[in-house]
């Protein structure tokens, strides 16, 4: 061994190397692994080199010892590199030894590990031997199954899919028997009824069941079905379109019994009611504008005026002609409507259905079923009464947009309340008046005033038509009842008036004086008697009593009011109240005066020397006496005993004070 191996066996310090050198060359069975890299870890290092640490070595011998013992220093640390290669030889073969038992005991314990696992694996091979056993015994059985299922499955399909688009030609050319190719061109003969059925058949059909990709479904759908579907709606809306025009029920009846086969009528009836209701808003809007009117009054003078001039008009009758036009179409419509209901309500379902039902006629297609309810069930009302409420409101916004910018024409409906009502009742009659088929029955609207209603049921103009319906009601609670209420206003002021100027207010202070110098004159044929004479004690005589003039203005003023209004019933009503409430008045003053004379004169009163007293006094009297024979005349001859009985009580009781105060005097 050379010099440098010896050196890279050595220790890496000489306490190392004496150690080493005294200590046995057997290796400790507890020599580990740490302790072995401590003391050999440097010559394990990749910079290990050899002559340098065999340089070190010698030089740091050198110093410590006598040169002359260098060479000795050199053979000790030979035997000692040799002492420690073989102590080097025991560590690697002893960690060999123990490194190769811990291998053995690994591999003893991978091979129980490998045993085990490959238990592990025979028993996984078991079970899926076993699954495939179970899958072969259940799930091939059950694709097969699956598989079968299906297979039958599809034939069904395909036997429905067959069966079908066979019913479906039988309907296809059952629906050209009944609608033949030469009615398609204007020409032979139709039947849309029974054709209608074979269209709902055929939607049924086709909507149950998947015949929408068999080309000769579509090929026939489109060039039979959609044709004959479109012929047989416009002939329907043909037949209840023209006979709502023409009131023929048995075009209406057979319009709307196609619809019906056809599933559409409550959509159609509720389409109509609509679209009339649309139309009557366009045609009422703007017609009794006042801009507009007044335009056609300078138009139609500017041509009159170029002519003779004999043909000048006004804003007051253009107003009333459009109005006039306005209710005329008002009526036209309505009556339209009048007769689809009555043909809805006279129409009944009494075909034999089967199983022809599909939409909204799948919970009432049962035989007999009325139209109108399941136009009802549509709409929310009868179609009459739903367009009613409707077109008497258009109505009434239009005229309140005219009264509210001009002034002329809310004035000119005001006074001309009675020709108003005239004009609106008899037109409409059939329309109001629920015994002639008019409105039975409104979903909105005001009723009418509940104290009228219970004494004026019914119209002088129309016997028929009753306030308390629901036509009236809404006319009157919409439209009317506003006009109604400020003409009645006006004409009790005018009857008001009437009474007031026969109590007209206390004369000026010129005239009191002389009434008091007339009092405290001497008595004829001897001295004033202060005490028997004295000043009235009230103001009895500030104006002569009512005369018969004014109380003829006050039973005129009643007459001329009770015949302008005696075109309606319940304006009348309402007028006579307001005369009732004047009269009332007139009675109340002439009572309060009188009562005053008996209430200042509780002693005896000679009336001789009292003349204006007493002609006071027999003037009120004669003043009611005139006003209860005029109106008592004039009630029994137009009206009516029963309104002048207050009069009459009113005047017995006038009476009465003045009997009393008679008595009383002497």
């Amino acid at each position: 061994m050379s010099v440098a191996a010896g050196a890279q066996l050595i220790g890496s310090n000489a306490d190392e190397v004496a150690i080493s050198a005294s200590s046995s060359p057997e290796v400790s069975g507890d020599y580990t692994h740490q302790q072995f890299e401590s003391k050999y870890g440097e010559f394990l290092s990749s910079s290990f080199d050899a002559v340098q640490y065999a340089q070190r070595i010698a030089g740091s011998g050198a110093q410590s010892s006598q040169a002359q013992e260098a060479g000795d220093g050199i053979t000790q640390l030979m035997g000692t590199l040799a002492s420690r290669a073989d102590s080097l030889e025991s560590l690697l073969k002893h960690t060999i030894l123990r490194s190769h038992e811990e291998l053995l005991q690994q591999v003893i314990s991978v091979r129980a590990v490998d045993s085990s696992l490959g238990l592990i694996e025979d028993q996984v091979r078991e079970i899926k031997s076993y699954m495939h056993g179970l899958r072969t015994k259940v799930r091939v059985p059950y694709e097969q199954a699956l598989m079968y299922t299906r297979q039958a499955a599809n034939l069904q399909a395909a036997t429905a899919c067959v069966r079908g688009t066979s019913k479906f030609i039988q309907l296809v050319r059952r629906l050209r028997t009944q609608i033949p190719d030469a009615a398609l061109g204007g020409g032979g003969r139709a039947d849309f009824a029974l054709a209608a059925l074979t269209l709902l058949d055929i939607e049924k059909l086709v909507g149950g069941s998947a015949l929408g990709g068999v080309r000769l479904v579509d090929r026939a759908l489109a060039d039979v079905v959609a044709v004959r579907r479109a012929l047989t709606a416009a002939e329907a809306e043909r037949l209840v379109g023209g006979g709502m025009r023409r009131a023929h029920q048995s075009d209406i009846g057979a319009g709307l019994q196609i619809l019906f086969n056809l599933g559409t009528l409550p959509g159609a009836v509720a389409a109509t009611v609509r679209r009339h209701t649309v139309e009557w808003a366009g045609h009422v809007g703007g017609r009794l504008d006042p801009k507009a009117v007044h335009a056609q009054v300078r138009d139609h003078n500017a041509q009159a005026t170029a002519g003779d001039g004999s043909d000048m008009t006004g804003v007051t009758a253009v107003l009333w002609a459009r109005l006039e036009a306005l209710v005329d179409g008002l009526a036209a419509r309505g009556l339209e409507l009048r007769a689809l209901e009555r043909a809805l309500a006279r129409k009944r379902d009494v075909l034999p259905r089967f199983d022809v039902s599909v939409g909204a006629l799948d919970s009432s297609a049962a035989a007999g079923v009325s139209f109108l309810d399941v136009a009802v069930a549509r709409l929310g009302d009868r179609p009459l009464a739903f367009w009613w409420g409707t077109a008497v409101a258009a109505l009434a916004a239009e005229i309140d947009a005219a009264c509210a910018e001009s002034s002329v024409v809310r004035q000119t409906l005001t006074n001309g309340y009675a020709r108003l009502v005239t004009l609106f009742v008899p037109k409409l009659e059939s329309i109001l008046a629920p015994c002639l088929g008019g409105v039975v029955s409104v979903g909105s609207g005001e009723p009418a005033d509940a104290g009228l209603a219970l004494a004026v049921r019914s119209s002088c103009v129309s016997p028929h038509v009753l306030y308390g319906d629901p036509g009236p009601a809404v006319l009157w609670g919409r439209l009317l009842a506003r006009f109604e209420a400020e003409y009645v206003k006006r004409a009790a002021a005018r009857i008001e008036d009437a009474v007031g100027r026969c109590f007209p207010p206390p004369p000026p202070p010129g005239l009191v004086d002389a009434q008091e110098a007339w009092t405290n004159q001497k008595p004829r044929g001897g001295a004033a008697d202060a005490s028997a004479a004295g000043p009235p004690p009230v103001d009895l005589m500030s104006g002569a009593p009512p005369s018969r003039k004014l109380v003829a203005g006050i039973v005129r003023s009643i007459t001329t009011e009770l015949e302008m209004a005696k075109s309606d019933t319940r304006l009348g009503a309402a007028v006579a109240h307001a005369a009732a409430a004047a009269v009332a008045s007139f009675v109340a003053a002439s009572a309060a005066k009188l009562a005053a004379i008996v209430a200042a004169n509780p002693g005896p009163l000679r009336l001789v020397e009292s003349p204006l007293l007493a002609k006071y006094c027999v003037g009120l009297i004669n003043a009611a006496e005139s006003l209860r024979s005029g109106l008592a005349a004039l009630c029994e001859s137009e009206y009516g005993g029963s309104d002048s009985l207050a009069v009459a009580a009113a005047t017995t009781r006038l009476r009465q004070l003045q009997s009393d105060n008679s008595r009383h005097r002497r």
